[in-house]
């Protein structure tokens, strides 16, 4: 056995408390030098999370305006071509039945005509009486006159869907 004097065992005693008390400040340091940094890392997450809800939040709230939107103009386009589509019919009808007219022959379509003099063996000097020579008519055919109608039909029907077109383009443009 080793022989070792009170003031030895004092020294010894005092180092390893002096070591102990190291040891405990040491870990102390470290354990909450490691409560410091997970109380750190908690609130950036804690505060990424709340900025991430924050997007999130922001997204939805878009996401539920522009679908308010599009019902709206979904509305809109569908009440715009329904009373275009009404009114192109009506005017079909109305057409259909005037075509249907002059082709039976209840209706005559006419335009007025000048004729040169001389023309179809009439004098040039001679005039029926009462007749104004300005307002003269000439009576289209049938056929012609049908063919006519359908011409003025559908520029009619075009200047329907362009006024339909440019309702749409209204309604989707306007905020």
């Amino acid at each position: 056995m080793i022989n070792l004097t009170e003031v030895q065992v004092k020294w010894i005693a005092t180092a390893i408390t002096a070591a102990a008390i190291i040891g405990v400040g040491f870990a102390t340091g470290f354990g909450l030098r490691g409560e410091i940094a997970n109380a750190a890392e908690s609130k950036l997450q804690a505060e990424h999370s709340q900025a991430m809800q924050a997007v999130s939040d922001a997204a939805a709230l878009a996401a539920q305006q522009a679908l308010a939107r599009q019902t709206e103009l979904s509305s809109q386009i569908a009440a715009i071509d329904a009373a275009h589509a009404e009114e192109i019919e009506r005017a079909k009808i109305e057409n259909d039945r005037l075509r249907g007219d002059v082709l039976s022959g209840a209706r005559r379509l006419s335009v007025v005509a000048k004729c040169p003099d001389g023309a179809r063996g009439v004098p040039a000097n001679s005039s029926g009486s009462g007749v104004d020579h300005a307002d003269t008519r000439a009576e289209l055919d049938p056929k012609a006159a049908d063919r006519i109608i359908r011409i003025a039909n559908d520029g009619d029907t075009a200047i329907m869907q362009l006024t339909a077109c440019q309702a749409f383009i209204k309604a989707v443009t306007q905020k």
